[in-house]
Order: C-alpha cells, then sequence, then structure tokens
C-alpha cells in the first residue's frame, strides 16, 4: 500500500470545532494508533483530506502524530493557502491539490493565475497539482482546457 487516506471535517471556515488541547486529547490517540499500524505496514504516505475548514491549529499534533500529507478542499475560503502551509511546515508535508477550482468559472487569465501560485511548489517536491475541489456547471469547457494544458505542460517541465 503506498498511501492512506484520513478524512477529517472538524474544522469552519475559521477555525476548528473543537480546541487544539481537546483534539489532542480525544482524537490524536486513535490516530496514533492506525498510524502506528500503517508504518508497521510501511505505509509511507498518510494523508489527512478535510473539505472547506481551516484546521491549522491541529496540524502540529496531526503531524506530530504521523500525517504526512494534506490534501484540503476549498482551500481559498478556508484560508489554508498551500504556500503558506509550505513555509510553516516544510516539504516535509506532502501536499496534493490546491488550485483554486473557482477560477476556471472565471475567465483565462484567472486560470494562468490559479495554476501559476501552485507551480512554485513544485521546487520543494512531495505536491500533487491538481483542483482543490471538482469542476463545478459553471465552469465552461474553454476555461477547463486551458487549465489542462497548463497541467501538462508542468508535467512535461517537471
Amino acid at each position: 500500500m503506498d498511501y492512506a487516506s484520513f478524512y477529517e471535517p472538524i474544522a469552519s471556515n475559521t477555525a476548528p470545532v473543537a480546541s487544539p488541547a481537546m483534539f489532542a486529547r480525544f482524537a490524536i490517540p486513535g490516530y496514533c494508533k492506525v498510524i502506528d499500524l500503517l508504518k508497521r505496514h510501511r505505509v509511507p504516505l498518510r494523508i489527512l483530506c478535510t473539505t472547506g475548514g481551516n484546521l491549522t491549529a491541529l496540524l502540529p499534533s496531526l503531524i506530530e502524530a504521523g500525517i504526512n500529507g494534506l490534501w484540503i478542499s476549498n482551500i481559498r475560503g478556508a484560508g489554508m493557502e498551500y504556500a503558506m502551509l509550505r513555509r510553516r511546515f516544510g516539504p516535509e508535508i506532502a501536499l496534493i491539490g490546491g488550485i483554486d477550482a473557482g477560477a476556471l468559472a472565471q475567465d483565462a487569465a484567472a486560470v494562468h493565475d490559479a495554476v501559476a501560485q501552485a507551480v512554485p511548489l513544485l521546487d520543494g517536491g512531495r505536491y500533487l497539482p491538481c483542483l482543490d475541489d471538482r469542476p463545478r456547471s459553471n465552469v465552461p469547457l474553454a476555461h477547463y482546457c486551458p487549465y489542462r494544458r497548463l497541467l501538462g505542460q508542468i508535467a512535461r517541465l517537471s
């Protein structure tokens, strides 16, 4: 097994719904049991997936417990920009996603900017660029196609 993913919808747009102390006391022991099992079975990547919540205050205890990857949906509304997470937690944390899917509903310039913001994360490694949400029905094909072309160009350069 190459990875395991955890899903934790425990935060609103502004903060976790449980304090870091409560989370450490009640949730982290369970995480540690599962993560220890994954480590014994040599599962190298343990990803926390979450949707639209700012769980920055919980990340130190999750990382200490052994979470080493993040895949956060709807990052813009939650204030969970990946460049900030990379600066704070370093390249040891793998990142998946982080490209604002809402940009695809705007225009070609917004699509280009959203992808361009993610590109520097590739330099640190351990980053898989993709949308932070699925494309919605308001995304024209004329915006989605350039997004895919940009990702293809990035892949060829990497």
